[in-house]
């Protein structure tokens, strides 16, 4: 071999390694793009994030307007009830009754009376013309006392202070009492609540009688299937939600939602990561909660964002440099984004490079 061609093959030794760069170089160039649908400093209000993410709003106050009224007779209490005649030689006519399953209650000398669903006062009213209506007095006067109230166990378990089964009593037996039992919401407390009911159920019953009061009976129906309710906490009102709780119910507080991001791409530590709670989160804190970028010149960046899980995804392409001077590129995240590094043909040039070194092939690249 001549001393020309032995300086030719050196020297074509010697470049290979940047003829194979520049063609790397030159394919990327003109490899196909991934859709963008919008830039960081174009993109429209309606599809940014908040400012900060913060817990949900809850106010327990909205579930209050429909709590059970106390001030009515269930099945299971205990009454005290006088009777007053004016003949009485020592003392009044006084006897303790159980409201039964059915609603009623059994009077001596005066018979059964249904008082379930009806207030003490309107229990008053309620026996004393009973006992006039099947002549057993004439004029009486009938006080009616709430003795012991008929108390369920309902279980409270999930994001509460204090999970556990706890005795309320019937006439107050809803998610709020439920709730304020186990020390109200933890802070991991989420805006759903699930309600799930045994085999059964009391159920009042209205019927008008001949007085214009209302009457009420319960039934208790076994071959009912387990029945489950979700409630919104953060419902603006609760009309036609069924927030009762009944013994044997079990209460279930959902946590949050997780508040994640994902970091890919150029990246020293891809993952998942939370974003904190009631702090504004923006893209060069993902990258730096992702350990910063693996190539200085890394610049390219797209956020695949999706609004909500119905919605169809879209891609915001920002650039770490110009984050670094624009709030609008330095763009607010919001959870379940995906943060993607992406590689460019001068981040791939310098990874090629770096390979070569990386590998004992720092003698095959010219000095510069």
């Amino acid at each position: 071999m001549s001393f020309d061609k032995a300086r030719q093959v050196n020297l074509d030794r010697r470049q290979t390694p940047w003829l194979i760069l520049l063609l790397l170089f030159g394919g990327l160039s003109s490899g196909c793009k991934s859709v963008v649908d919008y830039k960081g400093s174009t993109l429209p209000q309606d599809l940014r994030a908040k400012s900060e993410i913060t817990n949900y709003d809850i106010d327990l106050s909205t579930l209050a307007s429909h709590s059970i009224d106390e001030d009515l007779i269930y099945p299971g209490d205990v009454l005290e009830v006088t009777v007053t005649t004016g003949l009485e030689e020592t003392k009044p006519l006084s006897w303790s009754l159980r409201v039964s399953e059915s609603g009623e209650i059994d009077a001596p000398l005066v018979g059964t009376v249904n008082l379930a669903g009806r207030t003490l006062a309107d229990a008053e009213y309620t026996i004393r013309e009973a006992s006039i209506e099947r002549d057993v007095f004439r004029q009486p006067h009938v006080a009616v006392l709430m003795k012991n109230r008929q108390m369920i166990k309902v279980r409270v378990v999930g994001a509460v202070k204090a999970p556990g089964v706890y005795e309320l009593p019937a006439a107050g037996s809803d998610l709020l009492a439920a709730i304020v039992a186990a020390d109200g919401l933890s802070e991991e407390a989420g805006k759903e609540v699930e309600i799930r009911h045994p085999n059964g159920r009391r159920t009042l019953s209205n019927n008008a009688s001949h007085t214009g009061v209302v009457l009420a009976s319960f039934e208790q129906s076994p071959e009912t299937p387990q029945r489950m309710v979700i409630v919104d906490l953060t419902a603006p009102d609760q009309n036609g939600v069924d927030l009762h709780v009944e013994d044997g119910s079990v209460v279930m507080v959902k946590e949050q939602e997780s508040h994640s991001i994902s970091v890919l791409g150029l990246v020293k530590r891809p993952g998942n990561y939370d974003l904190p709670l009631d702090e504004t989160y923006r893209l060069l804190d993902a990258v730096a909660m992702a350990g910063g970028t693996t190539v200085s010149i890394a610049d390219k960046v797209r956020v695949i964002r999706r609004l909500d899980q119905d919605s169809v995804p879209f891609v915001i392409e920002v650039s770490i440099k110009a984050a670094k001077h624009t709030s609008d590129e330095n763009l607010v995240l919001m959870p379940g984004d995906t943060v993607s590094i992406e590689e460019t043909p001068a981040t791939f040039v310098v990874e090629t490079v770096r390979s070569f070194v990386r590998f004992g092939f720092s003698s095959a690249i010219p000095a510069f």
